[in-house]
């Protein structure tokens, strides 16, 4: 994007901030989350995990130049479950003891 990484409040393009991403790494592919496509190593993208957004937007929109995309900015880190684990960092996000690698991400 253009943007170092410590000036960069998305460092890895999925749009979750770093703050919310942390420098931990949950999965232990020695990968920080901040820079982590899948921080939980459950097949399915931060990105698609991480927070309610346009998914079907390839490409970003920061109108405000503030280094957020502005469909997601102000939105919150879903939480399916509601187990104060976000859904990027679970592995059963909706708590059905089915792992989301298994769902794809979704109940059929």
């Amino acid at each position: 994007d253009g943007r170092p990484n410590y000036r960069d409040k998305d460092s890895d393009g999925d749009w979750l901030g770093d703050s919310d991403e942390r420098d931990t790494d949950n999965d232990g592919d020695r990968i920080p989350n901040y820079l982590d496509d899948d921080s939980d190593g459950d097949g399915i993208p931060d990105a698609w995990e991480g927070k309610d957004k346009c998914r079907e937007c390839t490409n970003s929109n920061d109108d405000n130049d503030n280094g957020w995309d502005d469909r997601g900015e102000y939105k919150v880190v879903i939480d399916s479950d509601k187990d104060g684990s976000p859904d990027f960092l679970d592995l059963d996000s909706d708590n059905d003891c089915i792992r989301d690698g298994v769902e794809g991400g979704a109940d059929w």
